[in-house]
């Protein structure tokens, strides 16, 4: 019988599953292979062969690590190494450093000596040699300081007296590291947000931090201390608190067992008893010298020297001593106020500092002050504590929002419009936001994503969260949280693709393709693997979009492949291919920066060398080198 031999034309659909052989029916058969490796399809139908890669550094001492973007702009897109308790930098292909010094020579001894004029260097650190003549065997690589002078130091464990003989150039520099208190089974877990030179982080078992880019060659790691809340609901129980001061550290009493060693960190707000401490300030009412008065939320003082009568204008500064009328009104502080807890002492006493208020004030309401004055009106903060911390974190519309507290799974807290560490409660359309999803069962908020709508990703479904009618923003008194789509979500970050939203199912073993359709006004769902399911099976663990030159989305699967998925909707392209990096080479993590022309996707591959563990972070070449 005469062989048939049929016509492919093109790949757009890649590497089909095993499970669709023979389904001749199916339009993506004619445009799909059984077998794509190491190959990258094209929109218009052709593929390619997979770019090489270039290496850019070792991670430190060869341990795992995560990494993460953190783009600036195109001309400062940053690639960060977070590892156990560290957080490192690699840009323009190479690990950042402080400005370098010239290296003018290198011994043949054991250790190596390096003298460079007035290094500026410690004992200790960690710094990266490059453009040596000679000996080039310490070129491109990672050194220890050890015994170092003014302008000469050791390269810790180096013995250089078979290297060739040093004859001129290189420079040194200071590896760019900053001390984190992530460990390396937490790294993963991170949830981050950025906003123009701050990446914002979030995980449950950690303050929320933020880190700073201060210069080109300088980040510095703190946790945020928040201006006020975000906060738990008001205490409706009997039981009560008060401070021993209004200012500086004061004891905080409770009525009933209420702390633990915990809380130290978190934050208890005190709220004003307004017939006990301050009138509110009324037109054409005669104040005496030294009276206090109320006015939105601020309280005021009455300095003018003497009894006055106030005009129709009440007092709304916030800062400092200003004239309504005939009285000078002082601003004193806000109505309400709130410590930290610094000390426990026992279940129902602790140390706090008072803490500033928005406006720089240190006080308390006197209402909040003294035994005498216990009362009810307190409220906890949503953060530390039994709350422990929230692990998804987001911008939408203006305001910085976490989610996901151990305590409070399913509640989002948005900040003060425009004001990202600030989580002052109240009902004016710029104050924070505090919503929980009302659900018939529990689902923990594992990531925040701004798209049309915030979309909150759980583990067993997802949500979007809007105004009142859609269009409108967000506000305390405008808010709605709609369930849309019932897959649930893993660890993996999930992402914006063109208009989608991608994620990895919370089994690992699905990609699922999030879009916004019109005939049902709301989320709708597609299985991305449903074709290619053989390649996911086992476990998805780290994803990434490159948008330049192509549209690809890059996978790094349990086993150390990495999976592509040429990602064109609209040229109807949805095609996979999996990839395998030499010398038996494991991928751990990916992530992507801009780099001129094209995105420059970043991986860690880990290999053994020599009976050794090292982890090299490389960058995939041009794709236009092969086409």
């Amino acid at each position: 019988m005469a062989r048939v031999s049929s016509i492919i034309t093109n790949f757009r659909a890649g590497e089909i599953s095993p499970r669709l052989e023979g389904r001749i029916d199916l339009q993506k058969y004619n445009e799909a292979v059984k077998d794509l490796s190491n190959m990258i399809v094209f929109p218009q139908g052709g593929a390619t062969r997979r770019p090489g890669t270039y290496y850019a550094g070792s991670s430190k001492d060869g341990g795992k690590v995560r990494l993460i973007n953190f783009e600036f702009s195109d001309e400062q897109a940053y690639v960060l190494e977070f590892g156990a308790n560290y957080v490192r930098f690699f840009k323009d292909g190479g690990i950042l450093t402080e400005a370098a010094t010239n290296i003018t020579a290198i011994t043949k001894a054991n250790p190596a000596v390096v003298t460079a004029a007035s290094h500026g260097l410690n004992n200790g650190d960690r710094v990266f040699i490059a453009s040596v003549g000679g000996m080039t065997e310490v070129n491109n690589k990672e050194f220890t300081v050890a015994n170092k002078t003014t302008n000469t130091f050791e390269l810790s464990g180096i013995n250089s007296s078979a290297f060739t003989t040093y004859t001129s150039g290189g420079t040194v520099g200071k590896i760019v590291e900053v001390t984190t208190t992530y460990s390396v089974t937490e790294i993963f877990e991170i949830n981050f947000a950025q906003s123009a030179d701050v990446l914002y982080l979030a995980h449950k078992d950690h303050e929320p931090a933020k880190l700073t880019r201060t210069t080109a060659t300088s980040f510095t790691l703190s946790d945020i201390d928040f201006i006020d809340g975000p906060w738990l609901d008001e205490n409706v129980t009997t039981t009560t608190l008060y401070a021993s001061a209004a200012t500086g550290s004061v004891t905080v009493t409770a009525s009933a067992n209420l702390f633990s060693s915990d809380d130290v960190g978190r934050y208890i707000r005190f709220r004003e008893i307004l017939e006990i401490e301050h009138d509110e300030w009324a037109a054409s009412t005669s104040y005496a010298n030294n009276a206090t008065v109320r006015f939105n939320g601020h309280v005021y003082k009455n300095v003018t020297g003497s009894t006055q009568t106030s005009g129709n204008t009440a007092p709304v500064h916030l800062t400092g001593t200003e004239t309504y009328g005939s009285i000078d009104w002082q601003y004193l502080h806000d109505a309400n106020g709130h410590v930290r807890i610094t000390a426990f002492t026992d279940a129902q006493n602790v140390t706090a500092t008072v803490h500033e208020d928005q406006h720089g004030n240190s006080r308390l309401p006197d209402s909040a002050v003294g035994s005498s004055n216990a009362n009810t009106r307190w409220s906890l903060g949503a953060f530390d504590g039994d709350q422990k911390f929230p692990r998804a974190v987001a911008f939408y519309e203006e305001r910085l929002y976490f989610a996901g507290t151990v305590g409070q799974p399913q509640t989002i807290f948005g900040s003060v419009s425009a004001d990202f560490e600030n989580h002052t409660p109240g009902t004016n359309d710029d104050d924070a936001i505090n919503v929980t999803i009302a659900s018939d069962q529990v689902n923990v908020i594992k990531h925040l994503l701004p798209a049309r709508f915030l979309q909150l990703l759980t583990t067993s479904a997802e949500f979007t969260l809007s105004g009142g009618a859609g269009s409108e923003p967000v506000t305390p008194t405008n808010v709605n949280v709609l369930r849309e789509t019932t897959f649930g979500t893993g660890n993996v970050r999930p992402l914006r693709a063109g208009n989608s939203t991608i994620l990895i199912q919370k089994g690992g073993e699905k990609v699922k393709e999030i879009t916004f359709d019109l005939d049902t006004d709301g989320l709708l769902g597609v299985d991305l693997t449903v074709l290619a399911d053989h390649l996911a099976r086992g476990g998805l663990t780290d994803m990434v979009w490159q948008q330049e030159p192509e549209l690809l989305l890059w996978f790094v699967h349990g086993d150390g492949r990495l999976i592509g998925l040429t990602y064109d909707r609209a040229n109807a392209t949805v095609g996979w291919h999996e990839h395998s990096l030499g010398g038996s080479g494991v991928v751990e993590s990916i992530t992507a920066i801009p780099s001129g022309a094209e995105d420059q996707v970043y991986l860690t591959v880990k290999r053994t060398i020599n009976s050794a563990t090292v982890r090299h972070i490389v960058y995939l070449k041009s794709l236009y080198l092969f086409t």
